[in-house]
């Protein structure tokens, strides 16, 4: 049956009952045991049958981060606009932006020279608490 009469999130559905989905929009998972369509979370463009909270990929605006969407770039990740997905940093950067070797700070041991991390040379020295590099 066409998309019109099958039940709600249905793309494609036995023609003998329209509640028994057999494919389904995006956006939705499919229910093998009930033959439905179940929303996914509202972040989500695709989950998982067993968990429609569990993303596999994200709405834009979002990016992915294990099975969550979510807006937030955290520290030691880019959102990569293609695949809206969270990509870890390059070591040494601490933060990057718009590609993992593009840092925008640096861990220990290291300093920031245009958007590379590169060996800390003296006067250069490690504050104990904040692990921020210092010129002395």
């Amino acid at each position: 049956m066409t998309a019109e009469k099958c039940a709600n999130g249905c793309k494609k559905c036995k023609s003998a009952n329209a509640q028994n989905c057999t494919e389904c929009f995006t956006g939705f998972s499919y229910n093998i045991r009930t033959y439905t369509c179940v929303k996914c979370h509202k972040f989500c463009k695709t989950c998982t049958t067993s968990d429609v909270s569990s993303c596999q990929s994200c709405n834009n605006g979002y990016f992915l981060d294990g099975t969550t969407c979510t807006s937030t770039v955290r520290d030691g990740t880019f959102g990569d606009l293609k695949t809206n997905t969270l990509i870890p940093c390059k070591a040494p950067c601490a933060t990057c932006s718009g590609s993992e070797g593009n840092c925008t700070s640096c861990t220990a041991k290291f300093q920031l020279k245009g958007n590379q991390c590169v060996d800390c040379i003296a006067p250069c020295k490690i504050e104990v608490f904040t692990g921020k590099l210092k010129r002395t």
